[in-house]
Formats: structure tokens, sequence, C-alpha cells
């Protein structure tokens, strides 16, 4: 059985209405329910809600047709906020179906109940509070 292994660093976090401030690269993103720290303004997230991946995320983000779905699932006083990671264009579809499939975001409908690739490992560092460190998925 072939494996890909897939290294994402997590860059974030961005509210929406810095969204602007996102690198205008190709990779994956994340959206997150989160609050802010009042003393600090930093994002903490709570939630993951949805997982995508563009040639160009800030574009993505920003234009996304599904906005108004992600914000219906903030509670009271809480942000949206986004964080990055670049990758190769040969490699996204992989991560954000393993991404979908291990964390099952409610935005998110394809990939959460079968995993259609080879076996893949994840390896997640940088902002990644609610992600693990190392994700394996199978075909399922």
């Amino acid at each position: 059985m072939a494996k890909e292994r897939i290294e994402l660093k997590f860059e974030g976090y961005w509210r929406s209405d810095r969204a602007r401030e996102i690198p205008p690269e190709g990779g994956i993103y994340c959206v997150f329910e989160a609050r802010m720290k009042l003393a600090t303004g930093e994002l903490r997230p709570l939630r993951l809600i949805y997982v995508g991946s563009g040639s160009n995320v800030r574009e993505q983000i920003s234009g996304h047709q599904k906005q108004d779905e992600w914000k219906k699932h903030l509670g009271p006083g809480n942000h949206l906020a986004f964080s990055i990671a670049a990758l190769a264009a040969d490699k996204r579809k992989f991560a954000e179906a393993a991404l979908v499939y291990e964390f099952k975001p409610p935005v998110n409908k394809m990939y959460k109940d079968s995993y259609p690739f080879d076996r893949t490992i994840l390896i997640i560092s940088g902002k990644t509070e609610l992600l693990k460190g190392v994700v394996t998925v199978k075909r399922g």
C-alpha cells in the first residue's frame, strides 16, 4: 500500500476582519470558532468549523460561499479565526481530506465518513492547538 507523508506547518491566527493580512499563497486553511483574550487581543481557538484548500488561501477565505454558514457556528462574543499551511498543489487534496476525515468539522460534507486515498500521514506543527501532532488515515 502506497503512503503519502505530508508536513503541515500552520501559521495564524487571523480574525475575519483581518483576512486581508493572510499571505496569498497556496495551501490548506482551517476555520475556527475562537475567543479573543481581552488583555492581549490574542485569539484562542475553541472549535474547528471547516477545512479547505486553494491556490490562494487569502482569496479563497475572503470570497468563500460558506462564510454565512461558518458564522452560524459562533457562540456569543466569539470570532471566526483562520490558520493556514502552505502546501504544494499535488498534496492539497490528500491533506484536506485527511484533516476532514480525522477531525470532522461540521461545515465540511465531503470526506467526513470515508477517506478515498491510500494511507496518508500528516505531521502537523505551528498554530495547531486543536489538532494533533501526527495524524494517520487509511482508505476506508
